[in-house]
């Protein structure tokens, strides 16, 4: 259109007229394609028949050691420079339950070399979580193809409890989700003050 009209594209006089009307540029927050509504609906209503005090998140994050402070000072018009590592040197993951309202911390929350598989969660679930939960609750987790729904549901139904599956391309309903930019945020501080990153991460789970 501008090499029609024989005009110069002028971005700022585009921004100022969309701004009039109420619109602003802003960053994208994504979601995914792939997700079920239908099936985001049916959980969410299943899981409004769960009391909240019998709602147990799980899931499993990574941690690695290319930490550094996400602000600074610097002279106003300036940028404030740094560096960090390019690549991590350690990494570590974690599996962990959080209740929300009823629990400050994570529960039964453990650390590990490598990733999660199959085996790993369920000694996982079987040793240090089934101990801490109550008959009637309600364990929420993904989809993940080592939470093999059988053989979970086997082992939560011993204690008296049951699991909770989310629909699929949908972490935004596991609240454990909002807690793992806490836990990195105390890891960074800990390793900042000098603790070495697997004693960092091992005092910000607690």
């Amino acid at each position: 259109m501008a090499a029609r009209n024989r005009r110069i594209f002028d971005g700022h006089v585009v921004f100022a007229r969309v701004a009039g009307f109420g619109l602003d540029a802003q960053k994208k927050s994504w979601s995914y394609q792939e997700r079920s509504e239908v099936a985001r609906t049916e959980f969410v209503k299943a899981l409004q028949e769960v009391a909240v005090r019998d709602r147990v998140y799980v899931d499993e994050s990574g941690c690695d050691d290319r930490l550094a402070r996400e602000h600074g000072w610097s002279p106003r018009g300036e940028p404030c420079l740094g560096k960090r590592m390019g690549h991590a040197s350690e990494r570590r993951s974690v599996v962990a339950a959080w209740q929300p309202q009823t629990q400050p911390g994570f529960m039964a929350a453990l650390s590990f070399d490598g990733t999660c598989h199959s085996r790993l969660f369920e000694l996982w679930l079987h040793v240090m979580l089934c101990p801490l939960l109550r008959s009637g609750q309600v364990v929420i987790l993904d989809n993940a193809r080592f939470h093999r729904k059988k053989v979970v549901q086997r082992i939560l139904n011993k204690v008296g409890c049951r699991a909770l599956f989310l629909p699929s391309y949908s972490p935004d309903l596991n609240l454990i989700e909002h807690q793992w930019h806490g836990l990195k945020t105390r890891v960074r501080t800990n390793h900042l003050h000098g603790m070495n990153f697997k004693l960092a991460l091992e005092k910000a789970l607690l």
